[in-house]
């Protein structure tokens, strides 16, 4: 094996910038350069400044200056007043022998200016190269991403998006076959799964061992790239054709958060089409419990297979409900913030499924027209009475009869929204967690799952923080590991992922590796999840 060259970390572009600039219509253009480090951080971006045009006349060696950061005074020509509304950069455009550097992005470009030269900031832009190769790959290398690769898939040896070239194996007799063979698969290992209907692959550089070693004692290097498929009516113009959501899940696959420094878009034999520098993710130092151990199961190409062929691939809500548990399983943070990011997670999938919109009062059906028929009429004496107050008092009563209407409608609470979503994904342990009791407070009688998990929330709503005198202390943090695999079953039932995962509650004594189907009723009991009587 030995390392191909097609792949670049870091970038200079140079070359004749032109910006052009609104509030104060002008252009200012010169030599300029711009160059991104293999984190992703834009390092430089500075023109040289040899020509201003504007339709407001100025002179002297400050005019730059004062037409980048002032506006002119209107009634007073050749007057110009500094302000923090200074002249907004809509464009600026980097031309160089085969390429064209430009921001894309919906607000404008943050730019300062002082003597010759000017300096801007704009957080996404795309290098549009010269070439005729039609889009058929993005490549996406992976900052922080580390795991014990185990698989090698000869199908893709031949790629050309490879970041190392293979030989093929040689043919050897006795024992020594079955070392070569244990070395060539070693070398070669990576993560396969499929984009768009074709093999698409996560390979470490060949200098991984190095770079995770960096990786691990703090640094925020690229260890990995990844290579999938682009959609067959790509656009790079469209929003969102990258599907950023694969970060995301690479970080909960791995246990430590994963960032992507820039995207680039490449022809079929490797052909170099665009490159769009734009930070997705955030690389994080400290490491969580991966879900998946790569080296015991290798189903981090099946998760991500999974998803990419899910219905809920570039759904917004699904993507916030995704970076939550990733926050909660790998961020650490206090007790209230890890509850808070399951329970938020807990509402976005019920959001996105529609398990939380208002329901009949659950009665008899006379009792309920009944209650709702008293409800109307106080809400009537309430709007009479609100007609006949004050000024002031009229808000408040109204917003009184409001929260009566609220009576009526009847919204579920979370913790029927939580039971409701464990059903609606059929976990094979839904209606044992219905019926599960724990003692969440510590001078009381134990109460049911979904009602602990209601209070827990209840008190980060209302009062910020868990109050450890009252709530036990053990099965407060027993809960976050079980409602942390219980989220995770259902993300995992929504995309249709049945590969072997870690289970989160399992450092509380339930399982080490199992499928998603593990949690069957006959298996589970409060000392599995280490709930103290």
């Amino acid at each position: 094996m030995r390392p191909r060259d097609w792949l670049s970390l870091t970038f200079t572009y140079e070359g004749e910038g032109t910006a052009r600039f609104s509030t104060n219509p002008g252009t200012i253009s010169g030599p300029t350069t711009a160059s991104y480090a293999e984190n992703g951080t834009l390092t430089d971006f500075t023109m040289q400044v040899t020509t201003l045009e504007t339709e407001s006349p100025l002179e002297g060696g400050d005019s730059l200056f004062i037409f980048v950061h002032g506006l002119p005074v209107e009634g007073s020509p050749g007057t110009f007043t500094l302000s923090p509304a200074s002249n907004e950069c809509a464009a600026v455009e980097l031309v160089g022998d085969d390429f064209a550097l430009a921001p894309e992005q919906r607000s404008p470009v943050i730019a300062n200016a002082g003597d010759a030269g000017a300096t801007f900031r704009p957080y996404k832009t795309v290098a549009r190269y010269s070439s005729d190769a039609k889009p058929h790959y993005w490549v996406a290398p992976l900052l922080n991403f580390t795991v014990d690769y185990r698989l090698a898939a000869p199908s893709l040896h031949g790629h050309p998006l490879r970041t190392r070239e293979t030989a093929p194996l040689e043919a050897v007799e006795g024992e020594a076959f079955y070392i070569q063979e244990s070395l060539y698969r070693e070398g070669n290992a990576l993560i396969p799964f499929r984009c768009q209907g074709e093999p698409a692959f996560i390979e470490p550089l060949p200098d991984y061992k190095e770079r995770r070693a960096r990786v691990e004692a703090g640094e925020k290097l690229v260890t990995a790239v990844m290579v999938g498929r682009v959609p067959e009516d790509f656009q790079l113009d469209a929003d969102d054709w990258f599907p950023a959501d694969l970060v995301t899940l690479l970080g909960l696959s791995s246990g430590r958060s994963v960032a992507v420094p820039f995207v680039e878009v490449r022809g079929v034999e490797s052909e170099l089409v665009a490159r769009m520098h734009i930070r997705i993710g955030d690389a994080g130092r400290s490491a969580a419990q991966p879900l998946i151990a790569e080296n015991f199961s290798g189903t981090t190409g099946a998760l991500l297979t999974s998803f990419l062929a899910s219905p809920f691939y570039n759904q917004v809500w699904f993507r916030v409900v995704l970076k939550h548990l990733l926050r909660a399983l790998t961020r650490g943070g206090t007790f209230e913030d890890r509850l808070s990011h399951l329970f938020r997670a807990v509402e976005g999938m019920s959001a996105g499924l529609g398990l939380n919109k208002a329901r009949p009062i659950e009665v008899e059906l006379t009792v309920r027209a009944e209650i709702e028929r008293k409800i109307d009429s106080l809400a009537a004496e309430l709007a009479a009475i609100a007609a006949d107050a004050g000024e002031d008092d009229r808000p408040r009563i109204l917003k009184l009869k409001n929260r009566l209407r609220i009576l009526t409608a009847n919204s579920p609470s979370f913790g029927t929204q939580l039971l409701t979503l464990l059903a609606t994904v059929g976990l094979p342990d839904a209606e044992w967690l219905a019926n599960f009791r724990f003692r969440a407070r510590a001078t009381r009688s134990p109460v049911t799952w979904a009602s602990a998990a209601g209070a827990y929330r209840n008190r980060i709503v209302h009062s910020g923080f868990i109050d450890f005198e009252k709530f036990d202390t053990d099965n407060a943090y027993a809960f976050i590991g079980h409602l942390s695999d219980v989220l995770v079953r259902v993300v995992f039932q929504l995309i249709g992922f049945d590969g072997q995962y870690r289970p989160p509650c399992g450092s509380h004594g339930a399982v080490i590796y199992e499928t998603p189907q593990w949690a069957q009723p006959e298996r589970l009991s409060a000392a599995a999840f280490r709930y103290t009587p």
